[in-house]
């Protein structure tokens, strides 16, 4: 190599490297540009299934709410049944209780009655049944029944008083708990009812029936309350 050679001085490019500079971010831009644009079409594709999705599930909520409200009619009706079919049942259960109870009573009557027809071929005048029952509700209540039998055949009632009157076992003082008209043609029930003081020991009672103020019949009956359960 010469000396020549060796001393050559080379110039400074600086516009070389501002172009290189510039070439390398237009190129960096364009790839960011291309880089966006490509992000940029996946996320609006994206947000458009996602769009798409909420609308589904959108559409999904309306129907689960619409069912939510047919169900709910349809559970609200079935309780309303339910209760109605509650209520008649317990209804129904009432009537049984209160047949049963009146078909009791009933049979107790019938027997009552067939007791007391048994033998009104006699012609007397005859007392034949005081019947005994205490109150459900208070005890102290007695509620009676007096049955009072003709057997012969006559043209008009008989006519009079009939009058209960209670020996206290506490006292020698009688009670005179019921007076009944009489109208007497074969048979005629008699009905009341006495509230006992706490003082009273019930012992017996005697029936008294007049005709024309004068005494034509008189019976004594223990003090028996019959059972009616």
């Amino acid at each position: 190599m010469s000396s020549l050679a060796k001393h050559v001085i080379h110039q400074p490019k600086p516009f070389r490297c501002l172009i290189i500079v510039i070439a390398s971010i237009v190129i960096a831009t364009i790839s960011m540009w291309l880089y966006l644009q490509k992000t940029t079409g996946h996320l609006s594709a994206a947000l458009q299934n996602l769009q798409q999705s909420h609308q589904i599930l959108q559409s999904d909520k309306l129907q689960l709410e619409v069912s939510h409200q047919n169900l709910s009619q349809v559970l609200e009706t079935q309780r309303q049944a339910f209760a109605i079919q509650q209520a008649t049942d317990q209804q129904l259960q009432q009537q049984v209780a209160t047949l049963q109870s009146d078909i009791v009573h009933l049979n107790t009557e019938l027997m009552f009655y067939q007791n007391v027809t048994q033998g009104t071929s006699s012609s007397k005048l005859q007392i034949r049944q005081l019947h005994l029952r205490v109150n459900h509700i208070q005890e102290n209540i007695i509620h009676y029944r007096l049955v009072i039998t003709q057997g012969e055949k006559i043209s008009k009632p008989i006519t009079g008083t009939v009058t209960l009157v209670l020996n206290n076992s506490n006292s020698s003082d009688s009670i005179t708990i019921g007076e009944h008209p009489l109208s007497l043609r074969y048979v005629q029930v008699l009905e009341g009812q006495v509230k006992l003081a706490d003082n009273v020991i019930p012992a017996t009672v005697i029936v008294t029936l007049k005709q024309n103020k004068k005494k034509s019949l008189s019976k004594k009956f223990d003090w028996q309350i019959a059972d009616d359960h």
